[in-house]
Formats: structure tokens, sequence, C-alpha cells
């Protein structure tokens, strides 16, 4: 088993969809971790949520074509209607199945 495949484990087992760094700098989704190939060492796990117009982090993001974005801090939870395990709002993508749930 590699560090990765650890990683990939850990994200997966305690609901997270990714890693972002805390410099607010990058994320990365669960099924692409470290795709630029830096450094993990200073990434924390964190919730992919779908971007809302009121999303204040760097980029450059598209809501009409649902973009996303990896955030440490965990929205509300709400059951997954495809699998029954939680998501997060708004938009959120269920870990256990890659299901976006509708915002409430």
């Amino acid at each position: 088993m590699t560090v990765k495949e650890i990683i990939e484990n850990y994200l997966v087992c305690h609901g997270f969809g990714g890693l972002c760094n805390m410099d607010g700098e990058c994320g990365c989704e669960l099924s692409d971790l470290a795709p630029c190939g830096q450094s993990i060492d200073r990434c924390e796990p964190g919730y992919k949520v779908l971007c809302t117009e009121e999303c204040s982090h760097e980029g450059d993001h598209d809501v009409s074509k649902g973009d996303w974005h990896i955030q440490i801090d965990k929205p509300e939870e709400q059951p997954c209607g495809k699998c029954g395990k939680y998501t997060v709002l708004p938009g959120g993508f269920c870990p256990g199945c890659g299901a976006v749930v509708e915002g409430p």
C-alpha cells in the first residue's frame, strides 16, 4: 500500500472530498490527488462543494458550469439520496458515490 493510497483511504473513511492547501492556493479532489505533482505536506483534508455566487475563494470559477472547490470547514450535512451516505451542502458531492446533492 502506498502513502497516496493510505491518504485516499483516510479521506474516504472520514467523509472528505479531497485536500486543500491552508494558504487557499489549491485544492484537489479525491479522485485526482496532487495532480500538480507538488508536495502535499501543507495540505489538509477538506470537503468538496459546488461554487456559489457567494464564494470568496481565489480562482476563476464558473457557477453555471458546476465548478467546485475544496474547503476545510465542514458545511451542514444531509443524506445522499442515491446511496444514503452523508454529503455536504450547498450542492455537495457524496464521498461515497460521487452524486451531486441539490441544495436546500
